[in-house]
């Protein structure tokens, strides 16, 4: 559970792939920016960068299923299970990212 910055409400947290982050960015806007807040072993902890989002989120390294953060409390423990990205079957051009996920591959890189 995560409280969304904009709306104050509290919210289940989503996990995704690393591959699916890149391709599609946060799963609640698909903005291509975040700060990660938290990085245990195969998991991550995110906040989109959109001011207009900035909902909390997980990503998962590839090969993995279930996050290593909890994101519960310690009597209700919550570990997000890999999704499928909500965007993913977004019918939108997803070609005119091409240059920008390139160059966040390359950034990431260094």
């Amino acid at each position: 559970m995560a409280m969304s910055a904009k709306t104050g409400k509290t919210e289940r947290v989503i996990a995704i792939s690393v591959t699916d982050w890149f391709r599609y960015g946060c799963p609640h806007c698909g903005h291509l920016e975040a700060q990660r807040t938290l990085s245990v072993s195969i998991a991550s902890r995110l906040v989109c960068a959109n001011p207009d989002c900035g909902r909390t989120y997980c990503t998962i390294n590839d090969g993995n299923n279930i996050s290593m953060i909890n994101f519960g409390t310690k009597e209700e423990p919550y570990y997000p299970e890999l999704l499928e990205h909500p965007l993913a079957g977004d019918a939108s051009d997803r070609s005119s990212r091409d240059e920008e996920i390139a160059l966040r591959h390359y950034v990431n890189c260094l």
